[in-house]
């Protein structure tokens, strides 16, 4: 009985603590103490986390590159290696590879849409992939783009929905 109730107060205490980022709605808050924070793709608070943010009102404060403290390089890593796995199956990235035949297309975050033909901003391209002269993405053709950053000035990371599916799958 005292298992059961103690595994009840934890998952009530999670249910509690959890925040959906109300700016981006695939990311959750999870509160830790001294107004720090972790960022996650998950619900789960012991999950891989994005990286911690100072706010004393996680609710309703905007995650900045001003409040952002530290990325975690491991779910960088993660990142990646999904985006490597997955990308040549992801609509939002095919759709466009036919445009980029013979050549290298960006692979960039959602959070800034660059206009068609434009190449994004380099602190929110993931990194690139190699078009086939058929259009296709070429597999295990992605290359890292290390100036990538997760929070910049237009806000956190922002996927598509077929790489954050993807995420969550791997990180629950």
């Amino acid at each position: 009985m005292l298992k059961l109730r103690q595994s009840l107060k934890s998952i009530h205490s999670q249910r509690r603590t959890l925040i959906t980022y109300s700016k981006q709605n695939q990311l959750y808050i999870h509160p830790k103490s001294n107004n720090k924070n972790l960022v996650s793709f998950s619900k789960n608070p012991e999950s891989l986390a994005i990286g911690e943010f100072y706010s004393s009102n996680p609710e309703n404060e905007e995650i900045t590159t001003k409040n952002f403290i530290s990325e975690n390089k491991e779910f960088l890593n993660k990142l990646h290696e999904l985006i490597k796995k997955h990308i040549a199956d992801d609509f939002t990235y095919a759709v466009e590879s036919a445009s980029y035949a013979d050549q290298h297309m960006p692979v960039y975050d959602l959070r800034v849409t660059p206009n068609y033909q434009r190449q994004p901003d380099v602190e929110n391209t993931f990194g690139f992939v190699r078009i086939g002269s058929d259009g296709t993405i070429l597999n295990d053709s992605y290359q890292v783009n290390d100036l990538y950053k997760l929070v910049t000035s237009d806000g956190p990371i922002k996927v598509s929905d077929y790489l954050h599916e993807k995420l969550v799958e791997e990180l629950d």
